[in-house]
């Protein structure tokens, strides 16, 4: 076109900042609408097809697109903003009462987000709210984020036998691949979701137990290893000779929590190594 001489990196930098800012209002919209991860993981929800963790990285890479390309439009523009800066200070900082405006409005939506005073709380409450709302009518699982757990650990933790489970869901037409396939692989070679499955699964295992939320008391972390082995109907002693076996000491009176913190583990990480040594 007339008028164009080549490249303009100033140019690409500015359309960057501009196109960046405009897609992380979007993201960060969809973000802010979403429900939390124990809803949006295991019940599939998505926008456009994209679930909430694409969303999330999305809006954190252009969130770094947008500071990096702020940081070379400042670059480009280096010479009139010295030229503005010298400009004023000689003449006395004339822009004094917006200056300090811009300063005040900033520290009080900063100050008024921690504090969490109106209209700032209410921005977050109503955030609260949506997020709730999503939750209030989610077919949610046993426990959160159970769709990470392999099948040989959701079985323990739901009070199942895994082959038991395993024929369940084959018997309800779901293909399985192997105890240590999770419950988010058996949900995605099915084409559904890990929420869907535990409804199968309730439906044909009764006895399947959804556990209480984190901090209720009955927390996985908080159980010791014999009520884990008494509810599962397993040998203490051959889960020790297995936790030996893997380099983790424990005994039957120490809590999942104890044994997964002299081992540098978690819990589930625990619980993989127990189920892992019943094959």
């Amino acid at each position: 076109m007339a008028g164009e001489k080549g490249f303009n990196a100033r140019a690409l930098t500015s359309w960057v900042v501009i196109l960046s800012f405009l897609t992380l209002t979007v993201t960060g919209t969809v973000l802010y609408v979403s429900p939390q991860g124990r809803v949006a993981n295991p019940t599939g929800w998505n926008v456009l097809g994209l679930e909430k963790e694409e969303w999330s990285a999305i809006h954190m890479t252009l969130a770094l697109l947008f500071v990096v390309a702020s940081a070379f439009h400042i670059y480009f523009n280096w010479g009139v903003i010295m030229h503005y800066i010298k400009t004023a200070s000689g003449k006395g900082f004339r822009r004094k009462r917006e200056f300090g405006l811009g300063l005040v409005l900033t520290a009080v939506v900063v100050a008024g987000t921690i504090l969490d005073v109106p209209p700032l709380g209410t921005v977050i409450a109503l955030n609260d709210r949506i997020k709730d709302y999503w939750e209030s009518r989610a077919v949610l699982g046993p426990y959160p984020h159970f769709e990470e757990d392999t099948l040989a650990v959701f079985a323990m933790r739901t009070g199942t036998d895994v082959a038991g489970l395993m024929s369940s869901l084959e018997q309800g037409g779901f293909q399985v691949a192997a105890e240590t396939a999770t419950v988010n692989d058996v949900a995605a070679l099915n084409n559904t979701t890990p929420s869907a499955l535990w409804a199968a699964i309730r439906a044909s295992m009764p006895q399947a137990q959804s556990l209480p939320a984190a901090g209720s008391g009955a927390g996985l972390g908080r159980k010791t290893l014999e009520a884990v082995c008494e509810e599962n109907g397993l040998d203490l002693n051959d889960v020790l000779g297995v936790l030996r076996q893997n380099g983790v000491d424990a005994d039957g009176k120490d809590t999942l929590k104890d044994i997964a913190n002299k081992a540098g583990m978690r819990p589930t990480e625990v619980l993989e190594l127990i189920a892992g040594g019943q094959e």
